[in-house]
């Protein structure tokens, strides 16, 4: 099978890392950036995992004809990058055969997929697993969780095959994926638990465990889920467990993790904010919900971000 994963970043070196390494695939990365390119290019991929460490060369480029179409897609760029990849680099990457599973955080990009070509299958992916960059193609599988794929329009029974075949290979170098048939109930509960951590991380600039040592940050996080919590509800999700423990639980399990958005803020990076606490207050103001503590942990992110303009659109 032949698999490019777009996106060299923190999940997409965690994916394509085990694909490599214990799967013996034929993996490409697609970068945007030239010279994170070249570094990983020149140093090769280095995968940290319970103390041990794994490098191996990468097959990496900026240009997606290089790469030619792909039989499993990977498609791991931040949300607000997901309209620059369907208009440029998807076209080539994906040919009539293929698969593409979008591994974003929020709501922001779905639409977007779900208008996009009908001749390949199209599937969001939702993972629990925790991945830190420690630099350019260098990634420490941070925490184990559960990941699952689903399909978010009808598809041919072949393209569920398909699907069927990229989870089985995922779960067999340790990646334990699910294919589900309610994929959006999932993609709403990573979001309610995002909305809960990843925007508190980014503004006390603390692993997702020193949330509850604070009696300030665990009384936000836990109005901030049942703000999101309410609007998920409204627009007929399906919520089977509490999401306040759920998210407590998460905290617990991952205490040592970075978040994702408060990596980005410690690198200078644009957040997913917008995909996150954002769709929120979004949907929230559209259903007539209040969202008042979502709206003051997406304004503080926005100030931080906006201390670093010159970078904050990368």
């Amino acid at each position: 099978m032949k698999i490019t994963v777009v996106g060299p970043g923190a999940l997409g070196c965690l994916l394509g890392g085990v694909l490599m390494f214990r799967a013996q695939q034929e993996v490409w990365f697609l970068d945007h950036n030239p010279e994170r390119a070249a570094n990983i290019a020149k140093n090769g991929l280095i995968f940290e995992e319970g103390g041990r460490i794994m490098t191996g060369p990468a097959r990496i480029t900026v240009s997606a004809g290089q790469i030619g179409p792909a039989d499993l897609l990977l498609l791991c760029v931040k949300s607000h990058n997901v309209d620059q990849f369907l208009a440029g680099a998807g076209p080539d990457l994906c040919g009539p055969q293929g698969l593409l599973v979008a591994f974003q955080n929020g709501i922001l990009h779905i639409d977007l997929l779900k208008r996009w070509r009908t001749d390949i299958g199209v599937a969001l992916g939702v993972t629990a697993q925790g991945a830190t960059l420690l630099g350019p193609g260098h990634v420490r599988h941070a925490g184990i969780g559960e990941t699952r794929v689903g399909f978010i329009r009808e598809e041919a029974a072949s393209r569920h095959d398909a699907l069927l075949r990229a989870a089985g290979l995922l779960s067999s170098v340790g990646i334990e994926t699910e294919k589900v048939a309610n994929i959006m109930d999932h993609v709403w509960r990573k979001l309610i638990v995002n909305a809960g951590i990843n925007a508190l991380t980014a503004i006390f600039d603390c692993p997702n465990g020193e949330l509850l040592a604070s009696s300030r940050t665990s009384a936000m996080l836990k109005v901030a889920v049942e703000e999101a919590t309410l609007v998920a509800m409204a627009k007929g999700i399906t919520i089977t467990d509490d999401p306040v423990a759920m998210t407590i639980n998460v905290c617990q399990t991952t205490k040592d993790n970075l978040s994702s958005m408060l990596q980005d803020i410690r690198n200078g990076r644009r957040t997913e904010i917008e995909a996150i606490n954002g769709a929120v207050i979004r949907e929230g103001k559209a259903l007539g919900i209040p969202t008042p503590i979502n709206e003051e942990l997406y304004k503080k992110v926005k100030a931080l971000e906006a201390s670093f303009p010159e970078r904050a659109s990368l």
